[in-house]
């Protein structure tokens, strides 16, 4: 079946590493240039630098999920995450601050990695795209729980209990990374794909990764702004119901296409 004990695990683990996410982007801007005094520029570089820990954890790391195995190297991710975060209470020095963020998204991107990985082999092949398109309902809805909590809380400038927050939720990651117990190896197709040569991997998913990263710089523009625009505007609370209203419309809409 799609529904098991360790498909519920990892999609909780990925619900709670996405609200890390989403929650730090999208509180990192208003926190540069209220906390460390920095010009818009610079806080979209001090949000984005997380994102190029999180690439790098995937290129790094991608060729090594198997050999360490995925449930352990989700739980070990999350589990580094979590002391991470606590560094982000402790300084609030731009240098230190991208520092801190570069590593923290290597941990995430290398976390999320895992538990795709670990969900796609679980899968079979018959139900894999009905399968990941529910397990990926818990990353819609940390896509819009994670910068919702955010924001209200940048409205109250609660900068360090954002930062609470994360560190939380990676702790809750790291605990439904542990319970999706003990790994076992992919299923025989997905061994069968890892003799296909690199160069064909990535032109075959080329054409579906840009249109993703069209998708998304689209929305990550959005979601690293909208607090400021609207505390500029005047209107903190619809800044920060967009996300409600984007979650309630990503679940509807998806449910209805799967049926």
């Amino acid at each position: 079946g799609i529904v098991t004990g360790r498909f519920i695990a990892a999609a909780a683990s990925c619900f709670f590493m996405t609200v890390v996410f989403f929650a730090h982007f999208s509180a990192m801007p208003s926190y540069s240039m209220d906390r460390m005094g920095t010009d818009a520029a610079l806080a979209g570089f001090v949000a984005g630098v997380f994102i190029l820990g999180d690439i790098a954890g995937r290129i790094l790391l991608r060729n090594s999920i198997w050999l360490i195995g995925p449930n352990r190297l989700c739980l070990l991710s999350m589990a580094a995450g979590t002391g991470i975060s606590v560094l982000y209470l402790l300084t609030d020095d731009v240098a230190a601050v991208c520092l801190i963020g570069a590593f923290h998204g290597f941990t995430y991107g290398v976390a999320e990695l895992c538990v795709f990985a670990r969900v796609t082999a679980d899968l079979p092949e018959s139900v894999r795209g009905k399968g990941l398109g529910y397990f990926t309902l818990s990353y819609s809805l940390a896509c819009a729980l994670g910068p919702f909590l955010s924001i209200v809380m940048v409205n109250e400038e609660l900068y360090d209990e954002v930062f609470i927050l994360g560190l939380g939720a990676s702790a809750l990651s790291a605990i439904c990374a542990l319970a999706m117990g003990r790994d076992t190896p992919p299923e025989d197709d997905l061994n069968d794909s890892a003799d296909v040569p690199h160069h064909n991997a990535v032109l075959g998913a080329l054409p579906i990764s840009v249109i993703t990263l069209v998708f998304l710089i689209s929305y990550s523009v959005v979601l690293t702004f909208i607090a400021p625009y609207g505390i500029e505007m005047g209107i903190e609370s619809y800044a920060a119901v967009f996300y409600i209203v984007l979650a309630v419309a990503t679940v509807v809409s998806r449910v209805l296409i799967m049926g």
